[in-house]
């Protein structure tokens, strides 16, 4: 059936490791969401000059 087999090998292998890095990257962005998440639900205070900087940004 197969008539190089370690071409297939290399490109089993070389999926794995693309796989790897794509679920790698889907782990990292989801730990930065959650550190946005936590910078957002800080004090009351720092909520209100983020809104004021985002209006003043908007303008």
């Amino acid at each position: 059936m197969i008539k190089n087999p370690t071409r297939s090998d290399f490109f089993m292998v070389m999926v794995n490791v693309g796989l790897l890095y794509v679920g790698l990257l889907a782990v990292d962005w989801r730990a930065k969401r959650r550190l946005l998440r936590k910078q957002r639900e800080s004090s009351p205070a720092a909520r209100g000059k983020r809104s004021l900087a985002r209006k003043s940004a908007a303008v």
